[in-house]
């Protein structure tokens, strides 16, 4: 079970610093991705500009939310040590 643990702790370290690191080159494609789908133009309204950011954020925010899985392995990581550290048997009494 510590190898379980441990495993778990890692994985989920890695997923987190994953998504950390890769957040910024994500939000950048991604939002220019949403940009290059807007029919070029000489001016954009304001709807044009808020519609363009608004769906490049939650785009970047659903990507985002994926390191919340990454928090959930470190958690079962670090409940399964926790568990598997301490003794099965029954507390003894002190000897007087």
């Amino acid at each position: 079970m510590h190898k379980f643990g441990y495993i778990l702790l890692i994985l989920g370290f890695v997923w987190v610093t994953f998504v950390a690191v890769e957040a910024v080159p994500v939000a950048h494609a991604i939002t220019v991705e949403y940009i290059l789908k807007k029919p070029r133009q000489q001016t954009y309204t304001w709807d044009d500009i808020v519609t363009v950011s608004t769906v490049s954020k939650y785009a970047v925010a659903h990507f985002a939310m994926c390191g919340f899985f990454g928090g959930l392995m470190m958690l079962a990581g670090g409940i399964i040590l926790d568990k598997s550290r301490r003794p099965n048997s029954a507390p003894k009494s002190p000897v007087l």
